[in-house]
Order: C-alpha cells, then sequence, then structure tokens
C-alpha cells in the first residue's frame, strides 16, 4: 500500500475524497432533518461506507455504489478466513476441500471476478481517472 500513499498520489485524490465527505455529510444532514433535529446515527457504518467508497473512486473511478457487491463479498470473505482461523492448527488443511476453504475459494473467486468486470467496464468507456494499479 505503501506506494499508493505517496503525497502527490495523495494529494491528487482530495476531490475524490471531497466528494465522498460531501455525500456522506449530505446523508447525515438529511437523517439530521428527517428527525428534526435529532438523529441516531451509526458512525462504525458510515465510515466503512466511506472509506469504500474513496478506495472504490480511486481504484475503480466509480462510487461505492457500484463496488457495494464487491465489498459485500470482501466482508464475507474475511467472516469466512475467520472461521477458518479455528482449524489452522492442522498442518496442511487450508489445501483440503473442507466446507470452509470451498466457500472461502468461492468468495475469493466472485471477488476477482466482480473487479475485473468492474475494471473491464471501465476501459470500455475509457472514462475517468485511477489512483490504483
Amino acid at each position: 500500500m505503501a506506494p499508493e500513499l505517496y503525497m502527490e498520489k495523495v494529494k491528487g485524490m482530495i476531490n475524490l475524497i471531497t466528494e465522498s465527505s460531501n455525500t456522506l455529510v449530505d446523508l447525515w444532514n438529511s437523517k439530521i432533518e428527517a428527525g428534526k433535529g435529532v438523529a441516531d446515527i451509526k458512525i462504525d457504518y458510515d465510515m466503512r461506507r466511506f472509506s469504500g467508497d474513496v478506495i472504490s473512486r480511486a481504484c475503480f473511478g466509480s462510487s461505492y455504489t457500484k463496488g457495494v457487491q464487491i465489498f459485500d463479498k470482501i466482508r464475507q470473505l474475511q467472516e469466512a478466513m475467520g472461521r477458518k482461523a479455528f482449524v489452522t492448527g492442522i498442518p496442511g488443511i487450508r489445501h483440503l476441500p473442507t466446507k470452509s476453504n470451498r466457500e472461502a475459494w468461492a468468495l475469493e473467486n466472485e471477488v476477482a471476478s466482480l473487479i475485473l468486470q468492474l475494471v473491464k467496464e471501465r476501459q470500455a468507456t475509457g472514462f475517468g481517472k485511477t489512483y490504483c494499479k
């Protein structure tokens, strides 16, 4: 990640970060207005979504809503890998076609496929700049 976070690259991402920030602030303002000045805002969910939006805009040139499926699959993969961690004491278990391994492998393939599909769509349109390699 370090090469992607050099100051010059981050400076180039300021507009993307600002767009994502404005979207988040607008969301919070609408919640506050709907609650007549009071709102219950779940910061952890919103910040996760904000981070995903910035990453998606920087790497894929699209908003979080386009990449929501990818981020959902990544979260599922994290959970599957967490469940697998309990049985890693057995040498070579990660290579056996257990139920949890098959689930993790399928999720890995889905994530890769979704990312490739999004990249191909961006390349086909020839639209926008991305900051990740």
